[in-house]
């Protein structure tokens, strides 16, 4: 049996706008909603929310290339045991970054009932959220026979590159992300405008990082490819 290849979709996200990732309100000082925290009490992207993310991006990218459908039970398993062959990891802080530990203020709005357009019972709730350009890391890994390696790639790329937002209260601007492809510099880093995402492909002890032309050339042989079957 020949030697499988690993895939590490490597992400780091900058949130243009303040996020809130499913926490609890007594996790939160009694607030009526707060962000998750790990053993440190630092928030942090769950992998299952990035999971669900990329599975509702590669639903998408099914209305364009219907074939990738096979790939499906692969990257996300199905409702039984099966739970996938890729392995979504948590999206921690670079605590390197940071100058202090105030990633966080309260947030007080009125909920609304978005199918009445009516003021909520109870509608004035106070959130603890996350600020914005605050730098999480996280990786997507998986490992797949070499022939299958650059389509799996490009998928898993594109649903990354797919997702604008995450985590609750999208409607009213919240977690807003803007993904780019490519290894950022520290001058990008700096800036802290974008989230980027790249793919590292580690085969025999060798590692090479996709360029993006090469992302693009993929890209462009599926649509030829689409093209030629129609």
């Amino acid at each position: 049996m020949k030697p499988k290849v690993r895939l590490a979709c490597q992400y780091r996200l900058q949130f243009q706008s303040a996020w809130l990732i499913g926490g609890t309100a007594n996790q939160q000082g009694g607030v009526d909603a707060g962000y998750l925290t790990d053993f440190l009490g630092r928030p942090y992207l769950p992998g299952s929310t990035m999971k669900g993310k990329v599975r509702d991006s590669f639903r998408r990218l099914l209305s364009i290339n219907p074939n990738w459908a096979r790939h499906q039970q692969f990257l996300f398993g199905n409702a039984g045991q099966n739970t996938g062959q890729v392995y979504f990891q948590d999206a921690l802080l670079d605590t390197a970054q940071i100058d202090d530990a105030d990633w966080s203020h309260l947030y007080t709005r009125v909920a609304m009932d978005r199918y009445r357009k009516t003021v909520k019972d109870t509608a004035v709730i106070t959130e603890k959220v996350v600020k914005p350009m605050l730098p999480l890391q996280g990786t997507l890994e998986t490992f797949v026979q070499e022939e299958e390696s650059e389509e799996i790639g490009l998928v898993l790329l594109l649903c990354l590159l797919d997702i604008k937002s995450i985590g609750s209260g999208a409607s009213i601007g919240r977690g807003r992300i803007e993904m780019t492809y490519g290894v950022p510099t520290d001058m990008e880093l700096a800036r802290a405008e974008q989230s980027y995402c790249w793919l590292e492909v580690k085969q025999n002890e060798s590692t090479e990082i996709w360029e993006w032309e090469h992302v693009k050339s993929l890209l462009q042989r599926e649509q030829e490819r689409q093209a030629n079957a129609r």
